[in-house]
């Protein structure tokens, strides 16, 4: 590769771009989980779903393709670029099934009301601190139907061993292929290691194009909160939902709330008085 071609890439490519490899493989079994509780829990299938952190559409753009109607929320110009540009590669039939808003659903008027919410892939983790979290639930009750169900992608950090995590994965999309590390790291923010302690996980992705030999590196680190499930459930229950059931993701086996829980979850919440 030349200095010229290898400048334009530079150009070219962005961290969501690579992103968007680096977990380009399929949310089939996931979705299926998802399709569970929906199963479980609402009258029929839902028709109306909106995905908040959409991210690059990857839950957004197979549920497109299921026929349903899906408005994707996603704050992150870069990330949404990426999603339109996939958006644009469906039948316009499907494209027309689908908004697209870039902000934060604080800050904008929904006039619609949603037979499910999905909030996949820790997005609940960079909506803190708590009274923005709280904010932010409010803003979603506003757009539920009254037998709505929320699903939410929960990752309890404290229950994985140890506090430092790292991992490596290459995945391969239409020839382009990206090397992934993760790191990630957990800071108790309390002086006291008590039951109620404020976990912050630190993250870092260093995302890497591979062609021959030539090598191009997008990275980006973040801090998210990680909640407990007393304190994920007790924030949802105060603002009017309860949490119903649970999903491991790729499974089919719905699970009451009480049950011993894995490290990452689907719970299901709806409104308490159609509880």
């Amino acid at each position: 590769m030349n200095e010229s071609t290898a400048n334009k890439i530079r150009a070219e490519l962005n961290f969501s771009q690579l992103y968007d490899v680096a977990f380009g493989w399929s949310p089939e079994a996931e979705l299926s989980s998802i399709i569970v509780l929906w199963e479980h829990l609402l009258p029929s299938p839902p028709m109306q779903i909106c995905d908040i952190g959409a991210g690059t559409g990857r839950f957004t753009i197979p549920l497109l393709k299921m026929e349903k109607k899906c408005t994707a929320i996603e704050p992150d110009s870069e990330m949404g670029d990426v999603l339109c540009q996939k958006l644009k590669q469906l039948p316009t039939e499907i494209q027309n099934n689908c908004t697209y808003i870039n902000d934060r659903i604080e800050k904008i008027d929904i006039d619609k009301k949603y037979d499910s919410i999905l909030l996949m892939t820790d997005t609940l983790g960079y909506i803190w601190p708590d009274t923005e979290l709280r904010r932010f639930i409010a803003n979603v009750r506003n757009i539920v139907a009254p037998d709505a169900v929320i699903v939410v992608d929960v990752a309890l950090w404290s229950k994985y061993a140890g506090e430092n995590r790292e991992e490596s994965w290459t995945m391969t999309v239409d020839d382009v292929i990206v090397e992934t590390t993760y790191r990630s790291t957990l800071l108790n923010m309390n002086t006291s290691r008590s039951a109620d302690q404020e976990l912050i996980r630190k993250e870092e992705f260093t995302l890497t194009r591979i062609s021959g030999q030539d090598r191009l590196t997008a990275y980006r680190e973040g801090a998210l909160h990680a909640f407990s499930l007393k304190e994920l459930c007790a924030v949802w229950q105060e603002l009017g939902f309860e949490p119903m059931l649970y999903v491991k993701p790729g499974s089919s086996e719905v699970m009451s709330i009480i049950d011993e829980v894995p490290p990452r979850l689907f719970i299901a919440f709806q409104q308490k008085d159609k509880v």
